[in-house]
């Protein structure tokens, strides 16, 4: 196993987690994408899991910083913040325990 894999999951969590709380607000915004975007794809390799999670952020971020898509979506801007900042980045921070803690149990 990658030992570096728990750190560099972090990492990756808490860039996404800044870039979200830097642009909290739901406009057309592609440069912000193409962060996240560019974040996700670095979890490739290290946990398909946060990869998985990573992309599924990056998709809800496409709408979130889009000009009019975020109104269109169930529970409106504010539910998609909350997907992306608590749920999805909480799964990650969520992996990279469950990768440290099997390495302990190894």
């Amino acid at each position: 196993m990658h030992m570096d894999r728990p750190k560099l999951i972090r990492s990756a969590a808490d860039q996404l987690e800044n870039i979200l709380k830097d642009n909290d607000v739901p406009r057309e915004n592609p440069e912000v994408v193409s962060a996240i975007e560019r974040i996700a794809r670095s979890m490739n390799g290290v946990s398909s899991y946060s990869y998985e999670k990573a992309a599924e952020l990056s998709s809800w971020a496409d709408i979130y910083y889009s000009a009019r898509k975020h109104q269109k979506y169930p529970g409106g801007a504010r539910e998609l913040y909350r997907i992306m900042l608590y749920v999805l980045i909480g799964s990650m921070r969520d992996d990279a325990d469950m990768f440290e803690n099997n390495a302990k149990d190894a």
